[in-house]
């Protein structure tokens, strides 16, 4: 098959270096060096050592190896009368594990870091060493220290009534989240930088817009906002770029696990909430004191939010003499009340109040439906104090 030269006598080097130099590669990006049809001079089952950690692999036909890709002979190339011709080969680490089991029989269990399902063909791939590792140290991909998120800030939650303006400052910031290795130190970023944002007012219109954030962060007064009943949000939607951080599991091999988490995408977050609520006022005082327009309703100084179904209790505390002579209630209209007099055996008085429609401004000036009910006890009032109970639904 060779054509070989006999020596006649043991033949020695005069330095340090082999006498079969391809067998000898300096390290493993050595080894990787296909360049300019280089494996042309390799034999199939030629033994090699990376020099760097003295492992040992053979040059044989295989599509999997420490080449990432494997190697492609061209066409018509035939040696000592093997046929390379368009076979892939690779280097394979000597001392693979080796078993007369099928290659489709599966683990049963996961076993360490050998999860259950695992073919004995894959396991065939790794050294018995390899094997042994992945069973006493398991992997430990990386994961996910913290998610990406952005906020919304400069709108503080509170009640309001209907009709309000409002005019926010608001400043929205971006945080890209964090990657840790398998082994617990710090890889960098989850995501890229924010590139675009948008912000929508409660009525879902456009309040504002910047293409071109700094530093992941903007900070803008937003265009005022009439306050409508009920909850009131802005809202921002961010667009991020993808991350390029590479991360590794705890045995220094780069992953590939959070590739999905590391793709653009769009943040969203919302701001702090503005409730806008209707008011419920009363007057008590002399008789014939009870407002009889929007100004004059406005102008008392005794009222409270109802909850947003316009409903409510509370109780008044009823002073003797002139200054009890009348009592009105002015409610949005359409609801219910109960009026118990608990000072006098907590009477029902509901029947003893009229009702009388009005319309009464919101916080912006538009008229909204109201009732007012008005019980008049006379000239002098109560004769001693007394409390009303209010239920309104």
């Amino acid at each position: 098959m060779f054509n070989p030269t006999q020596l006649p006598a043991a033949y020695k080097t005069g330095s340090q270096s082999p006498l079969d130099a391809k067998g000898y590669f300096a390290d493993g990006a050595d080894m990787l060096d296909v360049s300019n049809d280089r494996p042309l001079s390799w034999y199939i089952y030629m033994e090699c050592t990376n020099m760097t950690d003295g492992k040992t692999y053979i040059w044989t036909e295989s599509l999997t190896g420490l080449l990432p890709t494997s190697y492609k002979y061209p066409a018509n190339v035939v040696s000592f009368g093997i046929d390379y011709s368009e076979k892939d080969f690779n280097f394979i680490e000597q001392g693979l594990f080796e078993t007369s089991l099928d290659d489709s029989l599966v683990t049963p269990d996961k076993i360490g870091g050998i999860e259950s399902g695992t073919t004995v063909a894959s396991l065939k791939l790794l050294t018995d060493s390899q094997i042994l590792a992945n069973i006493l140290f398991e992997t430990v991909l990386a994961y996910i220290l913290s998610n990406n998120s952005i906020s919304l800030s400069g709108v503080t939650s509170q009640d309001l009534e209907v009709g309000t303006s409002v005019t926010p400052n608001v400043t929205v910031n971006y945080l890209k989240g964090s990657i840790n290795n398998g082994d617990g130190t710090l890889a960098g970023d989850l995501t890229g930088d924010l590139n675009n944002l948008i912000i929508n007012n409660p009525a879902a219109a456009l309040a504002y817009a910047q293409a071109t954030p700094v530093n992941n962060t903007d900070s803008t007064a937003l265009p005022s906002f009439v306050i409508a009943h009920g909850a009131n949000k802005w809202s921002v939607v961010g667009d991020y770029d993808a991350g390029t951080t590479t991360y590794k599991n705890n045995k220094n091999i780069n992953g590939t696990n959070l590739a999905a988490n590391q793709a653009s995408g769009q943040s969203l977050a919302d701001s702090g909430t503005k409730t806008g609520k209707y008011y419920r006022w009363h007057y008590l005082g002399t008789e014939g004191g009870s407002p009889t327009n929007s100004a004059g309703v406005r102008s008392l100084s005794d009222k409270e939010f109802l909850s947003l179904s316009n409903t409510g209790s509370f109780n008044v505390t009823i002073p003797s003499g002139a200054a009890s002579a009348e009592f009105s209630l002015i409610i949005p209209a359409g609801k219910t009340i109960l009026i118990n007099d608990v000072g006098n055996l907590n009477l029902d008085i509901t029947s003893e109040f009229t009702e009388t429609n009005l319309n009464v401004n919101d916080a912006n000036g538009d008229a909204v439906s109201y009732t007012i009910y008005t019980r008049v006890s006379g000239p002098t009032g109560y004769l001693n104090p007394t409390s009303f109970s209010i239920l309104i639904s």
